[in-house]
């Protein structure tokens, strides 16, 4: 199904993959409270079971949001383009095989690749990108590294999170521009914090993460240089 086709056509119904996991099980249980249908789950003991009762008939979700490993994107790639499923890609570990297959099913249907789902990564983000415009316009680019701590029952390091504020500078400055990720992993995993909606999408506040720069601490030298 083409992306234009995703519209109101079909009610708003999720799937999740990898629904038993931390990620995952948060997902469900914001979708029952907010009272959005999950009809088919996904799980490392059952692939395509459904949280309904056993009388009524699986339907097919319009929005796959797939909270598991890297590894398993290739089969849930293949059951979106099957279905015709819109696809939100959360696993932090993608292969270049598994990439390619995302771009491949972005020809067929909507995909987003959402390393945090923290409503707190936005304004993150959004901060890295206003400061690499103040620093191009300096006399002198900036060393940028990204600084992230983790619990030390974090998996990834250096985590999506890390890696996408690092690529973020990067693409405004030029590849390498920023010089390295440091993590530290230490510490006992905190207590889950609940999921919420922010506009559409479904946010969990996950991780802490901060850049360092100096390019911050310097003003603007013309008005290029400020808020977008």
């Amino acid at each position: 199904m083409p992306p234009h086709q995703h519209s109101h056509e079909r009610p708003q119904l999720v799937g999740v993959v990898g629904a038993t996991g931390r990620l995952g099980s948060s997902i469900v249980g914001e979708c029952s409270r907010r009272g959005i249908p999950v009809t088919w789950t996904a799980t490392s003991e059952a692939w395509g079971a459904a949280p309904t009762s056993q009388s009524e008939p699986v339907r097919p979700p319009t929005v796959v949001i797939d909270a598991s490993r890297g590894a398993v994107l290739l089969r849930t790639a293949a059951y979106c383009k099957e279905t015709g499923a819109a696809l939100v890609i959360c696993a932090s570990d993608l292969a270049p095989g598994e990439l390619a297959a995302a771009r491949e099913l972005s020809a067929h249907v909507p995909v987003v690749r959402a390393v945090n789902l923290s409503v707190a990564h936005w304004p993150q983000n959004h901060l890295v990108s206003t400061a690499t415009r103040i620093a191009r316009r300096l006399p002198e680019l900036p060393a940028a590294s990204v600084l992230e701590r983790h619990t030390a029952a974090k998996r990834d390091q250096p985590s999506a999170t890390a890696q996408a504020l690092a690529g973020t500078w990067d693409e405004v400055l030029g590849d390498g521009a920023a010089k390295e990720i440091t993590s530290y992993r230490a510490g006992r995993a905190r207590t889950r914090r609940p999921v919420t909606a922010c506009e559409s999408s479904l946010s969990r506040a996950s991780v802490e993460s901060r850049e360092k720069r100096r390019a911050c601490d310097q003003p603007p030298t013309d008005q290029e240089g400020g808020a977008p």
